[in-house]
């Protein structure tokens, strides 16, 4: 057993001495007169105990002590001995860390031995307490997965009115890290991958970010940094330091995959108190980013803060309007190539509120479509749309031979009772299904190609035809639309708005006419508005013309006059 011996009068070194090598065969003993030079051996050297007097020429025994625990020197239990009863002392070494507080004149063999046991026994078990409190707090405060804290810590540390850059910066911003395409990721080289990914990135994020900014993964694929400084835009910079640390690919087996993210920040305010309205502040600005492009980062501003404002009002309109049964279902006609006779009709849904009158789809499908409710709303418009063609069928005999094109989301693809939904419906209002036509978004589709491609053939084996609508808006590939088994493209109105006055316009239009024709789909020309857009429809063989100089989306009452 190694110890030091730490006392200033030579004679009481002596006898403490005697009596350790009494009891104790095995033991070294190294001496020290004064605290600083106990200080530098006990930095230099590992003991196992320490025998400290109280009173020392140049500092007292509870200052060694103070910074012995302050500075996690050395591992040695500490037992105090001093001259005077003092238990106002006693108890402040024992507060301190001291295992025990010795008076020398009542000091014995077997005394001074049994306490040295006692002490290095409570010295033990309160360092495995240390130990065990330490790593609690690890786990409390850190994501198992990466090392990263956790939310509660992060938001505890930003929140400490002393710490993080309080006083010392003049900004301090937070900044939300969300992965692009991770769920795709999971779902295609499963979840070990997955894991390997957030760690990987976990790992880079702390390469990026300087010691004293706190870094959290908030869960599942996103990240928070909470950055202190004196510059402003010191975040900016941070964020292209991200995207580049992000670039090189990370090995997933064989492949190699590359990593892309979206990043928001947001100022985080002197009076924060918790991390709540900044963490949604840089939530707004995140998604902003991703509606970009992705890949990028962008500054929460008021304007965002209107569009979440909007977004949580109609989202909850929306909800009670679904259980009401608000929306309305207008109807648009479709003429044949030369605009003579009707041969289809589109559904467009419309919402009935309760305090601001009828709105367009422009106003709520945004919302619907983000927040999933578009699901509900196209069940009550395919409903709606296809009780009102059986009743047409009915009433009018020239009916026989027109479509009802009924717009849905791509969500849809998604949901299990969807296909149910639609055999349902047919055979409930005894429907024809070759009389009904589906309409999708063109850059919906390539979201999850694999799920659209399986439901549009399974649509098709049941006899019902399918539209991709927006066609050229949405950029998907022409590899993707061949595998596509859909009967019929319509041409965005966006593509007629300077027919015939321009001739790029003119020739772009004739172009995508004769791309559908020559696969061979039908081909539906929307914003039909002014006869020599109609004319420019007929001159490039156009299938179907649809637009306001035939006629605006009517009630159901006024499509049978307009018949």
């Amino acid at each position: 057993m190694k110890v030091l011996l730490v006392d200033d009068d030579q004679l009481d070194r002596m006898a403490t001495k005697r009596l350790l090598k009494k009891s104790l065969n095995d033991i070294n003993i190294v001496e020290s007169d004064t605290g600083k030079n106990a200080v530098e051996m006990i930095k230099a050297n590992q003991f196992d105990l320490i025998l400290l007097d109280y009173n020392l020429p140049d500092i007292n025994g509870l200052d060694i002590l103070i910074e012995i625990n302050t500075d996690s020197l050395g591992n040695a239990a500490v037992l105090f001995l001093s001259g005077e009863e003092n238990e106002v002392l006693a108890k402040r070494c024992l507060e301190h860390g001291a295992q025990d507080f010795l008076q020398k004149k009542h000091l014995t063999s077997n005394h001074l031995i049994k306490a040295i046991t006692h002490a290095k026994l409570r010295h033990k078990n309160e360092h495995e307490l240390e130990v065990n409190r330490q790593k609690m707090q690890q786990l409390a405060e850190h994501d198992q997965l990466t090392g990263l804290l956790n939310r509660y810590a992060f938001e505890t540390r930003v929140a400490d009115k002393n710490g993080f850059g309080r006083r010392t910066v003049d900004s301090r911003s937070l900044m939300l890290l969300d992965l692009d395409n991770f769920k795709w990721i999971n779902d295609t080289f499963g979840h070990d991958a997955g894991d390997h990914i957030l760690k990987t990135v976990a790992q880079r994020l702390q390469h990026v970010c300087r010691e004293n900014d706190l870094i959290c993964r908030l869960g599942g694929d996103e990240f928070a940094i909470a950055i202190a400084c004196k510059d402003a835009d010191y975040s900016s910079s941070v964020a292209d330091r991200i995207f580049k640390r992000l670039k090189p690919p990370i090995p997933i087996g064989s492949i190699d995959i590359t990593i892309e993210c979206s990043i928001g920040i947001a100022d985080l305010p002197e009076e924060t108190v918790n991390l709540h309205e900044a963490l949604k502040q840089a939530d707004l600005a995140m998604y902003k980013a991703k509606a970009e492009g992705r890949n990028r980062f962008h500054y929460f501003s008021e304007s965002l803060q209107s569009i979440a404002i909007r977004r949580m009002s109609v989202h909850s309109d929306l909800r009670t309007a679904i259980k009401r049964e608000e929306f309305v279902v207008f109807y648009q006609p479709q003429f044949d190539s030369h605009g003579k006779s009707i041969i289809g009709i589109e559904a467009l849904v419309r919402w009935q509120h309760p305090s601001k009158g009828l709105l367009n789809p422009a106003d709520f499908l945004d919302i619907a479509e983000e927040t999933g409710l578009i699901v509900e709303i196209d069940k009550l418009v395919i409903s709606a749309a296809s009780k009102q063609y059986a009743q047409w069928k009915s009433q009018l005999p020239s009916f026989d031979n027109i479509k009802m094109a009924i717009n849905i989301s791509a969500r849809q693809f998604k949901d299990e009772g969807f296909l149910p939904t639609i055999q349902t419906t047919l055979e409930e209002f005894s429907l024809d299904p070759s009389n009904i036509e589906l309409e999708i978004v063109e850059s919906e589709l390539v979201q999850d190609f694999t799920i659209a491609l399986s439901v549009i053939n399974r649509l098709n084996d049941l006899g019902i035809a399918v539209a991709i609508d927006d066609f050229g808006t949405g950029y998907s590939s022409l590899s993707y639309l061949k595998r596509l088994n859909v009967q019929t493209l319509k041409v965005d109105r966006s593509f007629l708005e300077d027919v015939p006055t321009s001739e790029v316009s003119c020739r772009l239009l004739r172009g995508l006419i004769n791309l559908g024709k020559s696969m061979e789909l039908k081909i539906v020309v929307e914003g039909v508005e002014t006869q020599e857009h109609l004319n420019k429809c007929i001159e490039y063989d156009a299938d179907v013309s649809q637009g306001y100089f035939f006629a605006k989306p009517m009630i159901a009452s006024d499509i049978e006059k307009f018949f």
